[in-house]
């Protein structure tokens, strides 16, 4: 077993094997020339991985609005944070919603200020209950607000 030491967090660590049998013959990856002796060349390929904070999962933070009588729409904020947590793309914070139990569709935040994210419920109709939960990722976990998601929402 070989242990690569410690890394800085979101460092990224390139690193090879070469193996070498009892009578010295040394098997290299793709491009590799040698054990590391003077002159040894890199190999082309290699193995990779990323250096991430174990445990730091992004933390959501939001005081439901309570009842909105407008059927104009509801905007509904959360404060997101995390150290690797992703803000754009397709790995976004999003916000869920529902009309009167049906399904969920997502939006993403209209805005984001610092760690604040600003999210745009559509107009509804009058009289319907709307329910929602937020989303987060970093690089290796979800987290949802309320926890367990769309089974229990704000």
């Amino acid at each position: 077993m070989f242990r690569i030491p410690a890394q800085t967090q979101q460092s990224v660590v390139d690193y090879y094997l070469a193996a070498v049998d009892t009578v010295g013959a040394v098997t290299n990856p793709p491009g590799g020339t040698g054990r590391n002796p003077a002159g040894s060349v890199a190999p082309t390929y290699f193995f990779s991985y990323s250096a991430y904070l174990f445990g730091d999962v992004p933390t959501i933070t939001h005081t439901s609005p309570g009842n909105l009588f407008s059927t104009s729409g509801a905007v509904i904020s959360a404060s997101i944070t995390g150290v690797n947590l992703v803000t754009t793309g397709i790995n976004q914070p999003v916000l869920w919603y529902r009309v009167d139990g049906g399904s969920f569709t997502s939006v993403v935040s209209s805005s984001v200020s610092g760690s604040d994210f600003t999210f745009n419920i559509p107009a509804q109709p009058e009289n319907c209950t709307v329910d929602y939960y937020f989303t987060a990722k970093d690089q290796s976990s979800v987290k949802t607000s309320p926890t367990g998601g769309g089974g229990k929402v704000h």
